[in-house]
């Protein structure tokens, strides 16, 4: 199974996708993510056997249980590797970003001891586009002109990707939900 983990949080889809449509306006050459698989990814896991599947879902349940419900926001528009010349368009967050990173290096500390691979960096965001040929530059006037956007995030799960030749499916498979 080809598998991530991401933060449950309450529906902020319709709001980031307002956004997203503002952005193709003013952006071309972009693969803009469907609304229904838009998420907050905390670990991209790969391909993933049965027996890992248990463990992380192990690993999950026991940083989740430490874990209380938060709020969190958005901030801005940017890309990686750089906003001048980014491959891949991502909305970052403000308010949470703190909490979120804690659980993400919690989670790469556990997970990398079940084999998978260690995170150099990590940077809370929401993906929302990503480029098909070259770069863009996202330094254009109103990128970041969006009301604000506000969530709550209420806990971890385990999300199957099954790419297809439509683009991919995303199902969740497993929640833990946070006190």
């Amino acid at each position: 199974m080809r598998l991530f983990i991401a933060l449950t949080t309450t529906p902020v889809q319709e709001q980031i996708f307002e956004v997203e449509e503002g952005l193709k306006k003013q952006i071309t050459g972009v693969k803009w993510v469907k609304k229904d698989n838009l998420h907050l990814t905390l670990k991209f896991l790969g391909d993933t056997d049965y027996v890992k599947f248990e463990l992380v879902k192990e690993s999950i349940a026991d940083i989740g249980s430490h874990c209380k419900e938060f709020d969190f926001s958005f901030l801005e528009v940017s890309g990686f590797p750089k906003e001048e010349g980014a491959r891949v368009i991502f909305i970052g967050l403000d308010k949470g970003a703190k909490e979120i990173k804690e659980i993400m290096v919690k989670l790469d500390e556990k997970i990398c001891k079940l084999g998978f691979k260690r995170e150099k960096s990590y940077v809370p965001h929401l993906t929302v586009g990503r480029v098909k040929f070259g770069t863009v530059n996202l330094g254009i006037s109103g990128k970041n002109n969006f009301p604000a956007i506000m969530g709550h995030a209420t806990g971890i799960e385990i999300i199957k990707s099954e790419i297809t030749e439509f683009g991919p499916i995303y199902t969740s498979i497993y929640k833990f939900g946070f006190s």
